[in-house]
């Protein structure tokens, strides 16, 4: 076990130091700080995300403010599981504390707090999960999105390869059993997919 540890420890530097060292190029290095923040943007937090939740509810009406709520009780539960649970207890100093000199940070800030999992893997994830439940249009936007910004962060020098899998794998996880949740006990919240009409086999 301590081995098989130690190998994916070694495995995980070795991908990260090819996506932060070797393989960046100037015009990715704007595309990726852009993406990995894009939610932090004043034009986006103020313009395009209420813009966008107000089209959503004007196309798809309830289904959307259903989807809406959820997510925001989703990413609440995300948030404050990984913060205050899996990221204490697993620790992880973030690449450019543990072996700075061999990391390019390509932030203007040192982002805080630990390192796995990646809190915007999780994220990006669970959102593209939900949402593309009750809005299936919205996946083939989301997942990619939330792929980019999984990249980002490795690439960027704030987080392991391995931190993103496992953010990815615990936000679609989170969304997962959310969805199992409100079919089983709550269908008139669940997306319309989920629900088997009577009569249907």
């Amino acid at each position: 076990m301590t081995k098989l540890l130690l190998w994916i420890k070694e495995m995980d530097w070795m991908l990260f130091d090819f996506i932060n060292n070797k393989f960046h190029f100037s015009f990715l290095d704007v595309f990726f700080r852009t993406i990995t923040d894009l939610h932090k943007l004043p034009s986006v937090k103020y313009g395009v995300f209420p813009l966008l939740v107000l089209a959503s509810l004007w196309w798809a009406g309830r289904r959307a403010l259903k989807a809406v709520i959820v997510l925001g009780l989703v990413l609440a539960f995300c948030d404050l599981f990984n913060h205050r649970v899996v990221k204490p207890f697993f620790a992880r100093p973030r690449p450019f504390l543990a072996k700075e000199s061999s990391v390019n940070l390509r932030l203007s800030y040192r982002p805080g707090g630990y390192s796995f999992p990646s809190s915007h893997a999780e994220n990006t994830m669970a959102s593209a999960v939900l949402l593309s439940a009750y809005i299936p249009a919205l996946g083939p936007i989301l997942i990619p999105y939330s792929l980019l910004v999984g990249y980002s962060r490795p690439y960027l020098g704030v987080h392991f390869p391995t931190d993103i899998l496992m953010g990815w794998l615990l936000g679609g996880w989170i969304s997962w059993i959310t969805l199992f949740c409100l079919k089983k006990w709550f269908p008139s919240w669940a997306p319309k997919s989920l629900i088997r009409k009577k009569g249907s086999h």
